[in-house]
């Protein structure tokens, strides 16, 4: 996949250490970097043993994982799923937060002109989503984490993505997955900071790529992105605060009328409105906290001079 396109793709998934000295064939030990090797059984054909090496997540936490990782549970997956396609180890996910209807067009209709579009960017990049069980997560259509469903996938590794937004919820499920003995890897959205930034992204995209041995594939993505990043910068860092556009970044789901609204306005403390602000200098349309359900004469009274549509 060429990098260029890692820019507008990662960033719509957005909104993407340790050393070892001890060999061990069990995940309970204490390790520090990467270790076990295969042994042979006596009186028989070598069997492999799997290999352990330890992580250090954005929690602070020493993970003790597989060296290779091959039962892959993702947790508000979106930076996870298409980080691991750009890896090359997309087909080890087992489960994960699945919108579990199969791929479908949205239909969108205007002044006569069809925009059909695909929206769900993993599953164009992994048709093989269609085939993962969903687990559930926090936040989307997924239904709430199923600890019974996971463990029946017989997992070696459970990735989430921490939100930010429901920390005990979050804290109590980390706890029954890894009661089960199942290592817990924790990436953090940049919303879990006082200041959200892009660059947190690059320290997820890093992180994934210690996982799952792509150190190098990771930082040539953290380049890409971040060129981008810089380049958008350079172009609007001197726009005077009066000629700054009034933005709306809005998500219009399909199923945003059952819920008797038009979509979702983001507004103040939001990841994406702390980025546009921050990247694009412009001023955010919204600025209630949060990200809300709106009507369309709300988004109308808002008079934005230009939207960013998320879906």
């Amino acid at each position: 996949m060429p990098f260029f396109i890692l820019f507008s793709v990662l960033l719509t998934a957005l909104l993407v250490s340790g050393c070892a000295d001890t060999a061990e064939t069990s995940p309970s030990s204490d390790l520090s970097d990467s270790s076990l090797s295969s042994s042979a059984s006596s009186g028989s054909d070598s069997a492999t043993q799997v290999q352990y090496r330890t992580v250090t997540d954005m929690r602070g936490e020493e993970v003790v994982i597989p060296a290779e990782p091959q039962r892959v549970i993702a947790i508000s997956r979106s930076l996870i799923d298409t980080t691991m396609y750009i890896f090359g180890v997309e087909d080890r996910i087992v489960g994960g937060s699945v919108y579990d209807k199969p791929l479908q067009m949205g239909q969108y209709v205007w002044n006569g002109t069809d925009y059909t579009v695909n929206t769900w960017i993993g599953k164009i990049l992994n048709p093989g989503l269609d085939n993962v069980t969903n687990v559930g997560g926090f936040g989307g259509p997924y239904g709430l984490p199923n600890v019974e469903t996971i463990a029946s996938l017989n997992p070696d590794l459970l990735i989430l993505r921490d939100l930010g937004d429901q920390d005990e919820d979050t804290e109590k499920f980390i706890s029954q997955i890894e009661a089960m003995d199942i290592p817990v890897v924790v990436l953090k959205y940049p919303s879990c900071y006082d200041e959200p930034s892009v660059e947190t992204m690059y320290e997820e995209i890093r992180l994934l790529g210690e996982v799952f041995g792509k150190e190098d594939e990771a930082e040539k993505i953290v380049e890409t992105v971040s060129s981008r990043v810089e380049f958008i910068r350079s172009r609007t860092a001197d726009i005077p605060e009066e000629e700054q556009k009034k933005v709306l970044y809005f998500g219009a789901p399909t199923w945003a009328k059952d819920k008797g609204g038009a979509g979702y306005a983001f507004g103040s403390g939001s990841t994406e409105v702390a980025m546009m602000e921050g990247i694009i200098n412009s001023r955010s349309a919204y600025t209630e906290p949060g990200m809300n359900m709106v009507s369309a004469e709300q988004i109308l009274s808002l008079d934005p001079d230009k939207i960013i549509l998320c879906t």
